[in-house]
C-alpha cells in the first residue's frame, strides 16, 4: 500500500521535538527543482489513477471542498512523484 502525500516533518517551536509528520499532497511544478521534490522528479515519477480529487476553498476554518472531475471519462491519470519515506513507507504526491 502506498500512502497519499509526502511527508513534511516538522518541529515544536516551543520544545524542539518533531510532530507527527504532516502529508503534503500536491507537487508545484514551481518547486519540483527544491530538495523535497528533486530526486524524486528527476527517477521517481509516476502515473495516478484517479476517478476525481477535490481542492480546498474559502476561508481559513470555513474551507469546502470542491469536487473536480472530466466529464465523459470514469478513470483518469495525472502526473505524480514518488518515493520511500522513513515515517509512512513508499508515498506519492500530485503534480499540479
Amino acid at each position: 500500500m502506498t500512502v497519499w502525500g509526502f511527508p513534511l516533518v516538522l518541529k515544536s517551536k516551543k520544545t524542539g521535538e518533531p510532530l507527527k509528520p504532516k502529508p503534503v499532497n500536491n507537487t508545484r511544478t514551481d518547486k519540483l527543482d527544491s530538495y523535497m521534490w528533486r530526486y524524486s522528479f528527476q527517477d521517481r515519477r509516476c502515473l495516478i489513477p484517479l476517478t476525481a480529487w477535490a481542492e480546498a476553498e474559502g476561508p481559513k476554518g470555513k474551507m469546502t471542498r470542491t469536487w473536480l472531475s472530466l466529464p465523459d471519462a470514469e478513470l483518469f491519470a495525472v502526473a505524480g512523484i514518488w518515493r520511500e519515506s522513513e515515517e509512512w513507507g513508499e508515498c506519492y504526491s500530485m503534480v499540479m
